[in-house]
């Protein structure tokens, strides 16, 4: 555990990023500059068991939970609901709209976990809802912030579930039984909800792994809200090809890549490597031309690509993660507990806190609905 709590923040969060092979706990405070403070972080912290001190620690803290796409997928399903002709000159009351969003939830509740099951690869009987909001609200086909108060005849949006696995869900018990403000989403639909208010769509989330690539892509209106799907590519694929020309052990391959992306080599060992690497590289060309992704995408991945950012590669135009955009457009800033942090990772970190405050200004129905699924869930 690494520990910067030096000072007393307005606000108290705690991030938890539930992934497979690692839970984060990021503890944070907002100061009454919105600077954001990092005052500690812990890694490979099971969530089950967690001690009552624990719990009993976090105080008054906003809890704010972010699962990894490979436990948790959003759902989204048109909203088209016509009012009784009776109410159509009278103003939309909360009872109405949740009863209609409502009845809209149960009538393809199993068709919607059926296709998160399929996502997720489990069984349906273990793919548990545990979040529901509405966007883009609309009235007779005009925009509104909140339906509520409005008068029309027709009511339309985009409802979002998100649904998790059986543990996940298991372990989220204690968060949700306790008296803590809890929001829970979905670590990729974070990062992408982002995007959309830096980047008109179509706007991608590349995230290159090792082992595993994907992306997400927010199509533009009309289009498939999120798009998800598999890069059939690597950064093991740039470690195998420098293994297999040099005969070295992969932790050796990825410090000559090191040492590339420094320029750090001799020359014609440079040269060398640009031959080896056209081969990846090209299938990533390949891949990415195959995912039909356009517009702007944003990569993260656990270490740079051979060019640099932004890069133009097709219709998709590869850039950076966007922290310091993100924190110009939010009004927040960094404390010095950040120096040192790499900024792809901080952004990553701070995504599901930047979804989360602007959630906080949204509509009244999407915080009904939100205590209407932690009530039948709990």
């Amino acid at each position: 555990m690494v520990n910067f709590d030096f000072f007393q923040p307005r606000e108290k969060f705690l991030i938890l990023k539930i992934k497979p092979e690692n839970n984060r706990f990021l503890f944070l405070g907002i100061d009454g500059d919105k600077k954001i403070h990092l005052e500690k972080f812990r890694e490979n912290v099971p969530l089950s068991g967690l001690s009552p001190s624990f719990m009993s620690g976090l105080g008054k803290r906003r809890i704010i939970l972010a699962a990894d796409p490979s436990v948790a997928t959003t759902i989204f399903l048109p909203l088209n609901m016509e009012r009784a002709k009776e109410s159509i000159h009278k103003p939309i009351t909360d009872l109405e709209l949740e009863d209609s969003i409502s009845r809209v939830m149960g009538r393809t509740f199993s068709q919607n976990r059926a296709e998160a099951a399929k996502e997720l690869g489990l069984d349906e009987l273990d793919t548990i809802l545990v979040s529901a909001r509405v966007a883009d609200i609309e009235v007779d086909r005009h925009a509104v912030l909140d339906a509520l108060g409005a008068i029309g005849a027709r009511i339309g949006g985009l409802l979002e579930l998100t649904f998790t696995n059986r543990d996940v869900f298991e372990n989220l018990q204690q968060f949700l039984n306790s008296k803590n403000q809890f929001f829970f989403t979905e670590s990729a639909r974070a990062n992408i909800a982002l995007f959309r208010r830096l980047s008109s769509p179509p706007v991608s989330f590349l995230s290159l792994g090792l082992r595993r690539s994907e992306f997400f892509l927010a199509g533009r209106r009309g289009e498939k809200p999120i798009t998800r799907g598999i890069l059939d590519w690597s950064f093991g694929s740039i470690v195998g090809s420098i293994s297999g020309e040099f005969g070295t052990s992969d932790d050796a391959s990825a410090g000559i890549y090191g040492k590339y992306l420094n320029n750090d080599l001799s020359p014609s060992l440079r040269r060398h490597l640009d031959r080896v690497l056209r081969g990846p590289m090209e299938l990533f060309a390949k891949e990415i031309k195959k995912s039909g992704l356009r517009g702007m995408a944003y990569v993260h991945s656990p270490m740079p690509l051979p060019f640099g950012l932004p890069h133009k590669l097709g219709r998709l135009s590869l850039n950076e993660l966007p922290l310091n955009d993100v924190l110009g457009r939010s009004g927040f800033g960094l404390s010095p507990s950040f120096l040192g942090l790499d900024g792809g990772e901080i952004f990553m970190s701070l995504a599901p806190f930047f979804e989360f405050y602007h959630d906080k200004g949204d509509s009244e129905i999407n915080h009904r609905l939100r205590r209407r699924v932690h009530w039948l869930i709990k």
